[in-house]
Order: structure tokens, then sequence, then C-alpha cells
């Protein structure tokens, strides 16, 4: 999984996300993704039924963001019934 966002430098020079952030998964097997659902830190989004690929989805907008880091998880049902976990973090600006 890629997270794809306009980078930014915070007040300690970290690099930080002060706008929208796009998770993009792609590879190999993406092919054999039926469903596919995201978690920005403990709250779900819309489950998605895989028609197109690669898988694109915003997970976050900048109204909600803050100055912390954020925990991206994708969790992907393959059409064989196993369950594939993608995790990733970044930073938000204020």
């Amino acid at each position: 999984m890629r997270l794809r966002y306009r980078s930014a430098r915070d007040r300690r020079g970290r690099r930080c996300a002060p706008g929208p952030v796009r998770a993009t998964v792609r590879g190999r097997d993406i092919r054999f993704v039926r469903r596919a659902g995201f978690l920005v830190g403990s709250r779900k989004l819309k489950r998605i039924l895989v028609r197109r690929l690669p898988i694109t989805r915003i997970v976050i907008r900048p109204r909600r963001l803050q100055a912390r880091r954020y925990r991206v998880r994708a969790g992907l049902r393959l059409k064989d019934g196993r369950m594939l976990r993608l995790t990733r973090t970044f930073r938000g600006c204020r």
C-alpha cells in the first residue's frame, strides 16, 4: 500500500501531510482481491467491492487532520477467502 499526499514540513522539520491523503493498493496479486476496507486509527471507512485496479481511496481530508501520527490499515479479502492486512503511517500538519 502506498500513501500519497502533498508533503510539507512541521516546526521540527519532520515531513507531514497538510492536505488530503490517498491510499493506493497495488501489486502482483492485486487481481485476486475481491473486497477492500480501510481504517484510519479506529475509524472505519466504507468497504468497497473491487471493480477497477488499482484500489484507491481518499482516507482523510484536511479539515479533520491534526498534528499527530495516523495509522492507515487496509483489509483485503482475496477470492480464495484469505484476508490480507496492510499498514502504513503518516504525520498530519496543522
